[in-house]
């Protein structure tokens, strides 16, 4: 069930925890370091022996980049 301001009285009535989404006042909330866990997935492949990648994404944020990301890009 989605969480929205209309049904904000099931925060009240039952524990909530939000995983992955928007902060709710008197509602737990889980998210992980999205960053941290690709590089960790792409260390984990590239140990694994296997050089030929492709990342396939649809943009959530546009950040006005495009094409293979430079080292300046990957520590923005």
């Amino acid at each position: 069930m989605a969480i929205r301001a209309s049904t904000s009285r099931w925060i009240v009535a039952y524990p909530v925890v939000i995983v992955d989404g928007p902060r709710r006042d008197g509602a737990g909330h889980v998210t992980i370091d999205d960053r941290a866990a690709a590089a960790l997935a792409a260390r984990h492949v590239l140990e694994l022996g296997h050089r030929d990648l492709a990342v396939i994404a649809s943009a959530l944020v546009p950040d006005g980049f495009a094409g293979q990301a430079d080292a300046a890009r990957q520590e923005a």
